[in-house]
């Protein structure tokens, strides 16, 4: 049993000797406290820039701030950019929204670039990709074992492929909270996958 909110590397073992080929293609995990100091770094330098001065709680907290903003555009599937940004900004937008976008940078312009440096990937982004990894490979190559999903709403988009695979396959099943088995058959076709 692998719960959905733990999925690491274990996923792997569902995959078989596939799971060879997805550990070559998908870069490690940076540790969430290797995260956290390394944003720690990027805010201090920005705020040394604009105002000098900046207190090591401060810097932590707007750290943990963009890890969490950093965390849920991941789990939306949103991709954020400079110019994605920039665009949710009016026209003739004020100081307050150039320092915003300025101080964005940080994630949108800087972390990719550690990334990169670094060979390795947020957290959040490995397990989606091993989600997708999974859902790919059992759409091609259904394993042998029924797969029971129990309880997901599918509140990101890699859960909601990952679950739509599995109730696809002819060994899966997908039971979700708080259906009412005793629905007419009108609400049961209104059921999508």
């Amino acid at each position: 049993m692998v719960p959905l909110a733990d999925i690491g590397d274990e996923l792997l073992s569902l995959m078989g000797a596939a799971a060879f080929d997805v550990l070559q293609s998908i870069p490690p995990a940076v540790s969430l406290v290797q995260q956290r100091y390394m944003l720690t770094q990027q805010v201090a330098i920005f705020e040394r820039k604009h105002r000098l001065h900046v207190t090591l709680d401060y810097a932590m907290t707007m750290a943990d701030a963009l890890m969490e903003l950093q965390e849920s555009a991941s789990r939306a599937g949103v991709s954020m950019t400079r110019a994605q940004l920039r665009a949710l900004m009016p026209n003739d937008f004020a100081q307050h929204w150039r320092d915003a976008l300025e101080f964005l940078a940080i994630l949108t312009d800087t972390w990719p670039a550690i990334e990169q440096e670094m060979g390795m990937i947020t957290t959040t982004a490995r397990e989606l990709r091993l989600m997708d990894a999974l859902a790919a490979h059992w759409a091609l190559h259904p394993p042998p074992f029924w797969v029971y999903a129990v309880g997901s709403t599918a509140s990101q988009s890699a859960t909601a492929q990952l679950l739509k695979t599995i109730a696809t396959m002819e060994k899966g099943a997908v039971i979700l909270p708080g259906v009412d088995p005793l629905m007419d058959a009108a609400e049961w076709t209104s059921i999508s996958v």
